[in-house]
């Protein structure tokens, strides 16, 4: 909400110069349902946002901020939409860039053949060609400020047309699903990526299927009958290691973690939403949870009583400087003070963490 209304802002007299996100801090905003505080982390997420986006513009440039764009001409869908947080179009290129801000960090998402990101590219080409085409380029891009992630993709004319076809033919697919009863057995796949964000996974016959034959086939059949592999590395050692069956197993099992642990978080959610509506779940019950950060209800009548009171500046506003990926942004254009103020730069080690073997993506963990 905060990035879309600094962005509308963001071009005075052709020049780009954007609010600041630190002067929304404190508001709270009504989204969906919930009432949210805007907080400074919060902040130093839009502005590092803006930041990006404002690399990708240049002076002449049509910014478009929080558009729906036509999606009936790919799903097929009467007055289907979507909207994007950012189009950039670019008469003089004749280049179209999508962006899309993303304020998750479990998991790092990127540009490359990201359908959403095409879907409102072929959207916003379907609006804006007449006046600003013919296009000759499509450039995806997601900023993903809380994981330090910007990923960009672009594709000429030729292979734009290719994946909007390939679009068009998968919302084909679904359409002729939706006119017959389905098959949990043969039209159903879960995995972790189909089903992470859809609605119906507490629910889900297929998905419930998955995860009792997956903890059928990999699990032991009673906690003890784990292996143990808490003795230390010399212990295990001397033992002669841990038996390759049972690594293999714990392979298997660790394998169907991610979509079991998603089926749990969704019967989690479902049950909680229940409750909260007044309905019944056997055996559980609401209680009042951990309360929210204590904040100012009326920040200028307090800043009116410290000033009467005099009490210093310094005890009454708290500085901070600004993050590296903000400060890179705004010294694009003094190269040689970023490299003198980047050698401060510190950052923690890597922490290990699994994954599947062969993630070129990743770089793999040296001990």
């Amino acid at each position: 909400e905060v990035a879309g209304l600094i962005l509308e802002e963001a071009i005075v007299e052709g020049a780009w110069a954007p609010q600041d996100a630190e002067a929304f801090v404190g508001r709270t905003f009504h989204i969906e349902g919930y009432d949210l505080e805007f907080d400074m982390e919060m902040a130093d997420c839009v502005n590092d946002y803006v930041a990006h986006v404002e690399s990708f513009w240049s002076p002449g440039d049509v910014l478009i901020v929080e558009q729906a764009v036509p999606l009936e001409h790919i799903t097929g869908e009467a007055g289907a939409t979507g909207t994007s947080d950012c189009i950039i179009l670019k008469p003089d290129t004749r280049e179209i860039v999508v962006i899309d801000l993303k304020g998750g960090q479990g998991e790092v998402v990127d540009a490359e053949e990201n359908l959403q990101g095409l879907m409102y590219a072929a959207g916003a080409v379907e609006q804006h060609d007449m006046f600003y085409g013919p296009f000759e380029r499509v450039t995806v891009v997601i900023i993903q400020p809380r994981v330090h992630h910007v990923s960009e993709w672009s594709i000429d004319w030729d292979d734009f047309t290719l994946w909007v076809g390939k679009l068009k033919v998968a919302a084909k697919a679904v359409e002729e699903l939706q006119t017959r009863v389905l098959d949990k057995d043969k039209d159903f796949a879960p995995d972790r990526k189909t089903c992470r964000w859809c609605k119906a996974k507490a629910e889900c016959p297929a998905l419930k299927g998955e995860v009792s034959s997956g903890l059928a086939r990999s699990a032991p059949a009673h906690a003890d009958d784990f292996p143990d592999l808490s003795l230390p590395k010399q212990a295990s050692k001397a033992l002669g290691g841990v038996p390759d069956a049972e690594v293999a197993a714990l392979a298997e099992a660790y394998r169907a973690v991610p979509l079991i642990e998603q089926w749990l978080e969704a019967v989690k959610s479902r049950v909680y939403s229940l409750l909260l509506e007044g309905s019944t779940v056997p055996g559980f019950e609401l209680y009042e949870g951990r309360r929210g950060a204590r904040r100012w209800g009326e920040p200028d009548a307090v800043e009116k009583e410290l000033k009467a009171a005099k009490v210093p500046v310094a005890d009454v506003y708290e500085k901070k400087l600004a993050s590296p990926t903000s400060l890179e942004a705004a010294l694009k254009d003094r190269p040689k003070l970023w490299a003198r103020v980047a050698g401060y730069i510190v950052q923690g080690d890597a922490k290990p963490q699994v994954g599947e073997a062969g993630d070129t993506k990743k770089t793999p963990y040296v001990r």
